[in-house]
């Protein structure tokens, strides 16, 4: 086919075949900067100042409307960013390709994951860390977490009176104890443990036989385990209308 001008504004400028190209150039393809459509195999050629041809990519713009673009493959390992499917896990801060950190991520993961859900030992659990001014001091373990009471000093009557503020409830505990101190310098008083299950003592009984304790003396009571929910300490002047002064100290734990 001879070549042929379409119009020298015209894209394609001139049509031919690629038979027609011979050294490079074609007879008459004169108008440089000029395309040429290859009718025979659909490429395209662009003219030079020299007159000779290159191959031309066309490129594409559009105003409106829109392009649909099939399946595009870009080869493993062609796209440097990206990165092949072997690429090296990247698991700190360093340079890499996508593949490379996602694989890294992926890892980082794994690693810390149990390797079966449920209660874990501190080895195979993820470790946490409380801000320092967010960390509760706790005395002991939870296991030894104890109640404690001490309320004032009191005076004892005629007969037994309940120390008040010596209750303990030990429902979350297996021990609890007693001491009790006779702060009189004289009189002695005499002292008992009463237990129950219910708040009001309405079925309370003796669990801690009366004692008597002499003047700037001590005693104490355990229960081991404690059997009972309530517990509460009672004192009264071992000798009618000789008062003494009973300081008492209780604690469950355990």
């Amino acid at each position: 086919m001879t070549l042929k001008l379409i119009s020298k504004n015209n894209v394609p400028t001139y049509i031919a075949e690629t038979s027609d190209i011979d050294n490079d150039t074609i007879v008459g393809a004169s108008i440089i900067g000029g395309t040429i459509f290859m009718i025979d195999d659909g490429t395209w050629r662009i003219i030079a100042e020299d007159l000779t041809l290159s191959v031309y990519g066309l490129p594409v713009s559009v105003s409106t409307g829109t392009i649909t673009i099939g399946q595009v493959e870009i080869a493993n390992g062609g796209d440097a960013t990206q990165g092949a499917v072997a690429d090296s896990a990247v698991i700190t801060d360093t340079s890499g390709t996508i593949s490379g950190k996602l694989r890294g991520l992926v890892k980082w993961a794994f690693e810390r994951m149990p390797t079966s859900l449920g209660q874990k030992t501190s080895a195979a659990s993820f470790p946490v860390v409380l801000p320092s001014n967010q960390v509760v001091s706790v005395s002991g373990s939870f296991s030894n977490a104890s109640l404690e009471v001490s309320p004032v000093a009191q005076l004892s009557t005629n007969s037994y009176a309940d120390v008040v503020g010596s209750g303990i409830d030990a429902l979350n505990y297996s021990v609890m104890a007693y001491t009790i101190q006779n702060t009189d310098i004289a009189n002695s008083i005499t002292w008992q443990v009463v237990a129950a299950n219910d708040t009001d003592f309405s079925d309370a009984i003796i669990v801690g036989s009366p004692i008597t304790v002499s003047a700037l003396a001590t005693s104490s009571y355990v229960a081991s385990p404690a059997p009972y929910r309530y517990y509460k300490v009672q004192i009264k002047g071992t000798v009618a209308l000789t008062a003494g002064t009973g300081f008492v100290h209780g604690i469950a734990k355990g």
